[in-house]
């Protein structure tokens, strides 16, 4: 029995240390493992589209002219808000005190209403048009009425509201529903001969003595602030309180002799920076339902690059909405973005050597310093690809891959960032080429 654990003694102490070098070598390549893939951090580079946009409150400044009147009696306006008119040109008639000064509006509603009726008839045995198109004619022009409704544009209510009635009356007419307007048309005729009876002769009117966009209200600012000196407000002056003038009975409205307008705001010294070097924007109203307006840059003051800015734009674009904002709060858009985003904790510099032949066929090293790029996981290993960036917003880089000419003379790694490139955010000693397992 003792020499059978003699024998024993030394196969356990081989087992023992065969089991503890597994041990140490696993400890180890776990450690290799570890600092090769633990220690990087990846992203997914996605698809963005967005805008660099911000909100600001500021002042709407105008070339413009208060329109008086001394009169008795009632005005009638022949010139919607926005609408054009000549120098010396009627914006208004005088009619006694009491009198009906919308009749001429009514008796033109009723016209066009019977107008549009008689088309109808004329045209019903030529009709060729989809009851499906018709009622999404329809759709799209009730919307349209909504927002005249929702932004108080008249001449957008009018507009709108007829030409739903003309569609809703053509379907009828399609589907067989009405066959005959007569009875309409003669209700309406009626009516107009109602008015037409009860119309009063004007005994004056009013004229602009400008050439230039008409609206009825006047609220006292007109000369608040210099519009030849738009562009040379401080922040001190736009901040302070200014002067309104009283506004009685005698103004009766006011003309915008200049086509282009300025809108003057405060920004921080941030939103100044990146202005300074835009030209073109588009301006979004939150108190209009209208399209975007093209507008431009056309001055930055600034005391100190650190301080507040007063921004100013310009614009000639012109609609009822415009020409009756005075301080209002305004979205500017610097741009619509498209790319692929990536973090802005991934972004390296790296010098990059790139080998260029030459014209007598023979083959250089150039270096370039400073290659803003990120690494990517490309086949195990890791890549350092250049980027564009367009934008950074929120904590990411959104990098062009729609690359000019230009940009691609300036391409100094065999490609650019790609959607779905698996992008480290996180990790060390990382470098072109570190195999990662």
């Amino acid at each position: 029995m003792a020499n059978g654990k003699a024998v024993q003694a030394p196969l356990i102490r081989r087992i023992t240390s065969w089991m503890l070098a597994v041990l140490i070598l696993s400890y180890v390549g776990f450690q290799v493992y570890r600092a090769n893939t633990e220690m990087i951090q990846t992203e997914t580079a996605g698809w963005i589209s967005t805008a660099d946009s911000f909100t600001a409150d500021g002042v709407f400044i105008r070339k413009e002219t208060v329109i008086t009147a001394d009169y008795t009696g009632e005005l009638g306006y022949e010139i919607n808000d926005g609408g054009h008119v000549a120098k010396n040109g009627v914006v208004a008639q005088i009619y006694p005190q009491g009198s009906p000064v919308d009749i001429e509006d009514q008796i033109e509603a009723l016209d066009n209403e019977m107008e549009s009726l008689q088309n109808l008839l004329n045209i019903r045995g030529n009709f060729a048009a989809d009851p499906g198109q018709l009622d999404q004619n329809a759709e799209k022009q009730l919307i349209q009425l909504l927002q005249g409704f929702h932004s108080d544009k008249a001449e957008e209510i009018t507009s709108s509201r007829r030409e739903l009635l003309y569609t809703l009356n053509e379907k009828q007419i399609l589907t067989g529903t009405i066959t005959d307007f007569s009875a309409r048309i003669a209700e309406l005729q009626e009516q107009k001969a109602a008015l037409q009876a009860k119309a009063v002769a004007s005994t004056g009117t009013v004229r602009s003595p400008e050439a230039g966009y008409f609206t009825r209200q006047v609220d006292g600012y007109e000369k608040a602030y210099s519009y030849e000196k738009a562009e040379d407000l401080t922040v001190e002056q736009l901040q302070a309180a200014p002067q309104a003038d009283a506004v009685g009975e005698t103004e009766v409205g006011r003309v915008v002799t200049e086509y282009g307008w300025y809108f003057a705001c405060v920004v921080d010294a941030d939103t100044a920076a990146k202005l300074k070097g835009t030209t073109n924007v588009e301006l979004e109203m939150s108190f209009s339902t209208s399209q975007s307006i093209p507008a431009q840059v056309a001055a930055v003051n600034q005391q100190g690059f650190d301080q507040d800015a007063v921004v100013v734009f310009y614009s000639d674009y012109m609609n009822e909405s415009v020409i009756n904002a005075r301080y209002a709060t305004v979205t500017v858009n610097r741009g619509q973005y498209t790319g692929v985003q990536v973090n802005q904790k991934a972004v390296h510099f790296s010098d990059i050597e790139e080998t260029v032949e030459k014209e007598d066929g023979t083959t250089e090293v150039v270096s370039h310093e400073n290659v803003q790029g990120v690494y990517v996981m490309e086949s195990g290993k890791l890549k350092f690809v250049q980027i564009f960036p367009l934008l950074t917003i929120d904590g990411y880089v959104i990098c062009d891959v729609s690359l000019s000419d230009a940009e691609k003379e300036r391409l100094y790694t065999d490609r650019t960032i790609e959607l779905y490139d698996e992008v480290v955010v996180g990790g060390s000693d990382l470098y072109d080429g570190r195999v990662i397992s």
